[in-house]
């Protein structure tokens, strides 16, 4: 089972060349708190399930993996999304086979936009 992962960035093809590839939910949370921790120690993070197709990706479910407190002011109203994920759309390929067949659907995706 392979778990997609991209940060959030200002521009699609800056957070696909972060592309990462995880087995599970808690791993993929593990590594994101790791990416913060210098900035927010003790921040916490939730995957929340709005499902949104991205044909740039071809994530059929994609999710926001947000931070719901930072660990230094109180918990935000309105969690502040820090990345995406899809845990349902390559489930049946390894981790290899998911980042290889994203990569190839985000580089068909840009060509077509030239």
């Amino acid at each position: 089972m392979a778990i997609v992962y991209r940060p959030q960035r200002s521009e699609i093809k800056e957070a696909m060349s972060e592309l990462k590839a995880f087995d599970t939910s808690e791993e993929l949370l593990a590594q994101v708190k790791q990416e913060w921790k210098p900035q927010y120690p003790d921040a916490k993070f939730k995957i929340k399930l709005k499902s949104l197709n991205d044909e740039r990706t071809g994530w059929q479910y994609t999710r926001y993996i947000c931070m719901t407190d930072n660990g230094i002011d109180a918990p935000y109203r309105h969690p502040k999304v820090v990345g995406m994920c899809d845990s349902d759309t390559f489930k049946a390929l390894s981790k290899e086979e998911a980042l290889e067949k994203v990569r190839a659907q985000f580089e068909e995706w840009a060509a077509s936009q030239k």
